[in-house]
């Protein structure tokens, strides 16, 4: 009787209709956290342990592919915006992003503009490259309390 063989299985995640399938050693998730409430609130993203935002290497760009985004209230139209900018704006501070770039060009181009559902979270496919030094933020808009997770690859 012939023996079949079967290749290992392959670890892989999705996300916003992403497939992530190099999840072991080189996808980089970063997270952040900011409380909104009428005042742009600031987060530098930052990795599971880290304890600063986290900074692009050398030679590298950053290339994220998808976000995760959890708020503790229901909304219809309240997000945030994404950024890479020269400094670190900190965790849940009102830190100024120095030479911020903007996804989508503007800081009043929302990402993950509602509806949001307290409590779950809402996924969606970006691309959004930050060079080589760099810091990744959000600027949070609207009340409540706001989760990320940012997923993607240094090349």
């Amino acid at each position: 009787m012939p023996q079949i063989i079967f290749p290992p299985a392959v670890p892989s995640l999705t996300i916003g209709g992403r497939v992530f399938t190099d999840v072991s050693s080189s996808l980089i998730v970063l997270y952040g956290n900011s409380v909104g409430g009428g005042a742009l609130t600031n987060c530098g993203l930052r990795l599971g342990n880290g304890t600063a935002a986290y900074q692009v290497t050398a030679g590298k760009t950053l290339q994220i592919r998808a976000v995760k985004i959890m708020t503790s209230v229901t909304a219809a139209n309240s997000g945030c915006t994404f950024l890479y900018c020269d400094n670190d704006i900190g965790y849940r501070s009102n830190t100024a992003p120095t030479n911020p770039i903007y996804f989508g060009g503007s800081v009043s181009n929302f990402m993950g503009d509602g509806p949001f559902v307290a409590g779950q979270f809402t996924e969606s496919a970006i691309n959004f490259n930050i060079p080589a030094t760099k810091f990744a933020g959000i600027i949070t808009n609207g009340a409540g309390v706001y989760y990320y997770q940012f997923y993607g690859y240094e090349v």
